[in-house]
């Protein structure tokens, strides 16, 4: 501040950018000290999809096994649902991703493949 004047916007961007450091730096976890965790960590949280398929496994599955096979081969998604899990998963991403088209042409897939998954 010069002569009583607030300070500047870019002093408030700089001291936001420093809390916001200080603040990530806080949170941040402690560096790896090269032994083993005490217990297992869970491969994933939350009922999420913990057995990722490679790319092998996905060029391999037939066009059966995804709720939106033509996309397989365009290599933009195809929602695999070889398993509940995957189910889960395809509705969880095409609720995100996916056009309103989309998403009832998985839905309709997944619920005549897995009835029980709402």
């Amino acid at each position: 501040m010069r002569d009583g004047q607030p300070p500047s916007r870019a002093v408030k961007v700089a001291a936001e950018m420093q809390r916001q450091e200080a603040e990530d730096q806080a949170a941040a976890p402690a560096p790896d000290d090269g032994q083993e965790p005490s217990e297992p960590m869970p491969a994933m949280e939350h009922g999420g999809v913990s057995d990722r398929l490679s790319y092998a496994e996905r060029k391999r599955m037939p066009k059966s096994e995804f709720a939106m096979p033509g996309k397989r081969d365009g290599g933009k998604g195809g929602y695999p649902i070889p398993d509940a899990a995957h189910a889960r998963n395809a509705l969880a991403r095409v609720a995100q991703f996916g056009s309103p088209e989309e998403q009832r042409r998985v839905r309709a897939k997944v619920h005549a493949a897995f009835p029980d998954i709402k």
